[in-house]
């Protein structure tokens, strides 16, 4: 027989120096890891912070949130957590997790997803970010592509209100729990 002492603290010591992770091969495995992010805290959206009841997922280099003045029911954003202006700006992992993000609340029929890149492309906020919106038969009359028009002016409306935090906190738990159960 046999014994043997075994140090658990040590254990775990020599587990955080195997990078494991950092040595798998790209060509044969995806090195993309979309986790859930806990964090409770408000985000900043270029310089527009974003109160934390208004986000309805995180994961480690994104957030999701419900837009202040959505175009459709359903219309929400998903942007990078570190504050970009263009798409190539940001680094591939940061590229991969906005759109694993935005795929994961794409669980409808019809949707469009949108990004602006640029003040040509209509990009208001500089900020990359996603726009996410649930479609429906006849949204947009007899033309889906008339949201396109939608889009581009919906913010500079005057006579477009911006939402309470109240309702968009309302919309958020709603998606939170939604997101829970994919």
């Amino acid at each position: 027989m046999c014994f043997a002492e075994i140090d658990l603290s040590y254990v775990a010591e020599l587990r955080k120096m195997q990078p494991v992770f950092a040595h798998r091969r790209p060509d044969l495995y995806t090195l993309h890891v979309n986790e859930e992010d806990d964090d409770e805290s408000s985000m900043m959206f270029a310089e527009f912070p974003i109160a934390a009841e208004s986000i309805f997922y995180r994961s480690a280099l994104s957030f999701a949130f419900v837009n202040l003045k959505p175009v459709l029911n359903g219309h929400v954003l998903v942007c990078p957590k570190r504050v970009c202006y263009h798409l190539p700006d940001l680094t591939d992992a940061e590229t991969a997790d906005l759109f694993v993000v935005s795929k994961k609340f794409h669980n409808v029929t019809s949707s469009t997803i949108c990004v602006q890149d640029g003040k040509e492309a209509g990009q208001t906020v500089k900020h990359v970010h996603v726009h996410v919106l649930a479609r429906r038969e006849g949204d947009f009359g007899c033309s889906p592509d008339n949201l396109y028009q939608n889009l581009a002016t919906h913010d500079k409306d005057p006579n477009v209100q911006p939402r309470s935090q109240e309702e968009m906190s309302a919309e958020a738990a709603l998606y939170r729990e939604a997101m829970k159960q994919t």
